[in-house]
């Protein structure tokens, strides 16, 4: 996570945290924050009560703040140069012969969430064209098995 995101994500939680709603209203009322929006709560969850509020009755999409904190535990965890692997395999014996194939196509996912998404084909291209391409260019005509796709 950049350094500013990480100073602006402890002010927004000092802030709040600290029932500083002045200092919040100042930071929000800034012109790097226009267009952004904020809630918050904090909730005692022995007496079911809130302690601190701002905007609490405003609906709003998290979905920002969701991906920073997304974003940040993904670099943490992964690193910056992180990349998923989809790897394309087969068990049995292959007639090289007559390209059949007696065992599985195996499809070790590698988690990428965006494979198959329309929203990175530019990316991704014809993904299940390039693999059929490939299992072609190994000699597999026909398979007697069948078609594994392994998540784990």
């Amino acid at each position: 996570m950049s350094k500013k995101y990480q100073a602006l994500l402890l002010i927004l939680l000092s802030a709040a945290a600290s029932g500083q709603e002045r200092a919040l209203k100042s930071l929000l009322a800034k012109p790097v924050m226009s267009g952004a929006s904020f809630s918050g709560c904090i909730f005692d969850t022995k007496d079911r009560t809130a302690v601190w509020e701002f905007n609490s009755g405003e609906s709003l999409i998290p979905a920002s703040v969701l991906k920073v904190v997304t974003s940040a535990a993904a670099l943490e965890l992964l690193g910056p140069d992180y990349s998923f692997h989809t790897r394309l395999g087969y068990t049995g014996i292959l007639n090289k012969r007559t390209g059949v194939l007696s065992g599985d196509i195996i499809i070790k996912g590698g988690g990428d969430p965006s494979l198959g998404s329309p929203y990175f084909s530019e990316h991704y291209g014809s993904f299940l064209s390039a693999w059929i391409q490939k299992i072609k260019e190994s000699g597999i005509k026909t398979i007697k098995g069948r078609v594994i796709c392994d998540d784990s």
